[in-house]
């Protein structure tokens, strides 16, 4: 089956590899988005995606707009059978989506209608959900409400984070690509219509939702320290310098104004919420790199009955 693979971010690099490695796959073309300016000195860099096809010596191109006629036309005379799309970060016209006579198949990291949208392994575990999983679907012109081929789902552990979250689905995403493509092929796929009444939403993170309210409940803190962890991180205010936290635990016998520190020994430090404490496992300090407690608290003055800001 000749197709055409598009993605951007890491989550999309094991199913380009897994499509790469299939005998029954033949990459036509890798499309990503254009490299960007990154790190202080803003060096031109390439995106996961196309490090990886350039591992694999795929062909790539980097249209600045996927909607670009000239780019449009340029897939039309490739002709594909099928285009793959895994985080790739545009939206895609149905002038593009009517190219290929299998379709245009995606992968999104949610069980689907549930989480539609961009962000939906943060918000999921920000939610405090227990479940989650991934889904392929036939895109149309819709934010994630085409027809659903296959789904698979996993457990969210107790201390998933975010990260650790994004590591395991874009594996269980690949196969289960690989396994759509393979079923797609053989004519053995029924694409079931999304339920729209069931629908949630993922949207961006906006940074004001990642400034920590420690009036809030411990488990809605914790959850969100989870989410935004390892990126873009959950903030708070202690003398007027920013910290992030990244990684906390549950607590339960400090009884103290929201926000309100306590100190036990060299190595703990407690936080008390509106219903229980939390314990502070390692945090970010302003233009610092990430540290145990311990190392912060020996490096600054921090000392029982003071809070962070609320």
């Amino acid at each position: 089956m000749n197709i055409v693979f598009m993605g951007t971010p890491d989550f999309a690099v094991p199913s380009l590899e897994i499509i790469a490695s299939s005998p029954l796959c033949n990459i036509l073309a890798v499309v990503s988005q254009p490299d960007k300016p990154k790190g202080r000195g803003r060096i031109l860099s390439p995106t996961p995606v196309k490090e990886a096809a350039q591992r694999l010596s795929l062909p790539i191109m980097q249209p600045v707009k996927a909607s670009d006629p000239l780019f449009i036309e340029t897939i039309r005379k490739i002709n594909p059978d099928l285009i793959v799309v895994v985080a790739y970060g545009q939206i895609l016209k149905k002038e593009f989506l009517d190219i290929p006579p299998k379709g245009c198949i995606n992968l999104h990291g949610s069980l689907l209608p549930k989480y539609r949208g961009a962000a939906p392994i943060q918000r999921a575990v920000m939610n405090g959900e227990k479940i989650t999983g991934v889904t392929t679907m036939l895109l149309n012109e819709g934010m994630d409400e085409g027809d659903i081929l296959l789904k698979k789902e996993i457990k969210i552990e107790e201390n998933d984070t975010a990260g650790t979250l994004f590591d395991r689905l874009k594996g269980v995403g690949a196969e289960l690509l690989l396994d759509t493509i393979k079923r797609m092929n053989d004519n053995r796929l029924e694409p079931i219509p999304q339920d729209s009444s069931r629908a949630t939403y993922a949207p961006k993170i906006g940074k004001e939702e990642c400034q920590i309210n420690w009036s809030d409940e411990g488990e809605k803190i914790r959850n969100l320290v989870r989410g935004l962890t390892p990126f873009p991180g959950a903030y708070t205010f202690l003398n007027g310098k920013r910290i992030i936290i990244s990684s906390i635990e549950k607590g339960d016998n400090f009884k103290g104004r929201p926000g309100e520190l306590k100190v036990l020994g060299k190595d703990t430090l407690l936080v008390a919420t509106a219903t229980n404490h939390l314990i502070i496992k390692m945090v970010k300090p302003e233009g610092k790199r990430e540290m145990p407690v311990a190392d912060f608290m020996a490096g600054h003055h921090i000392e029982s009955g003071m809070s962070f800001d609320l």
